[in-house]
């Protein structure tokens, strides 16, 4: 005999059984008060009074709940062969629940002597029912309890919740990528703005030299665009970069610090030294 809705320990887990019905083909009349659930059998479809199981969910709070026929058919008690089968439960005035399968359909009910209650008028059973084995150590829980429409109402509140501060995360992550980015952008471009401005600032100074050598006559003209043509080049492949301040086209050798991430030696600079410093920045001349 199985206890119904009363706790009960079944798989290690302490449930509640409510009685459930198999019906194949359900009418609009039945439709309005009974909420499907799952079955591992597609052969056998199931569904729950809706008024039943909120009254065991509020009787028994924080026990889940399953149907007796969905513990048997996920427990493979049920037989796959047409036929009569019944269980024994403690429920009064009439214990027994039947399960009819067939080839066009099943359904399921109370069985009192020979007749099969809850159909659209009672019948007679046409053959012998057969008693499945109620072994209760046996049994084995479907993955999902039932649940009360407003336990599902409530767990797509929780998921859209979930949904929504996980677009919330995802839109600050994207402003503060773009902050960052926009704050790299806007430093490397003053870095730049600097270096141009160093560079104007030093040809000014040679243009004014070169005018006061060739006043006195003391000057032979030399060519600078093998230099502009190498800062150039290093403007262009090594961002953040520094000159020592007294650095002149006229020197002999020129050096330059590059601050960039992972910095390397920029390709076509005739390269004497270079060496990477403790603070990853490397000094090269040239």
């Amino acid at each position: 005999m199985i206890p119904m809705h009363s706790p009960i320990r079944i798989d290690g887990v302490e449930i509640v059984l409510i009685d459930d019905l198999v019906i194949s083909h359900l009418t609009q009349n039945l439709e309005s008060h009974l909420m499907p659930i799952e079955s591992l059998d597609d052969e056998l479809p199931l569904y729950v009074e809706r008024r039943q199981i909120d009254a065991l969910s509020e009787m028994h709070p924080g026990l889940p709940i399953y149907g007796l026929w969905q513990v048997f058919i996920a427990s493979e008690r049920v037989p796959q062969e047409a036929g009569l089968y019944q269980i024994c439960t403690d429920l009064e005035p009439h214990p027994t629940r039947y399960l009819m399968r067939e080839s066009d359909g099943a359904y399921s009910g109370r069985l009192t002597g020979d007749t099969l209650l809850d159909l659209s008028s009672p019948h007679s059973k046409n053959s012998e029912p057969v008693a499945l084995s109620e072994e209760i150590e046996s049994l084995r829980l479907p993955e999902q309890p039932i649940q009360t429409l407003q336990q599902q109402h409530n767990q797509r509140l929780q998921v859209r919740h979930r949904n929504l501060m996980l677009m919330g995360f995802m839109l600050l992550t994207s402003i503060f990528a773009g902050f960052a980015a926009d704050r790299i952008l806007h430093h490397q471009h003053t870095q730049q703005l600097q270096l141009a401005t160093l560079l104007k600032e030093q040809n000014q100074a040679l243009q004014n030299s070169l005018r006061q050598l060739n006043a006195q006559g003391r000057i032979e003209v030399i060519d600078q665009s093998r230099r502009l043509q190498q800062l150039m080049i290093l403007a262009h492949h090594a961002q953040p970069i520094e000159l020592p301040p007294t650095s002149l086209l006229a020197d002999e050798q020129m050096n330059a610090i590059i601050r960039a991430p992972s910095p390397v030696v920029p390709l076509g600079l005739p390269v004497h030294t270079h060496t990477i410093q403790p603070d990853a920045s490397l000094h090269i001349s040239w």
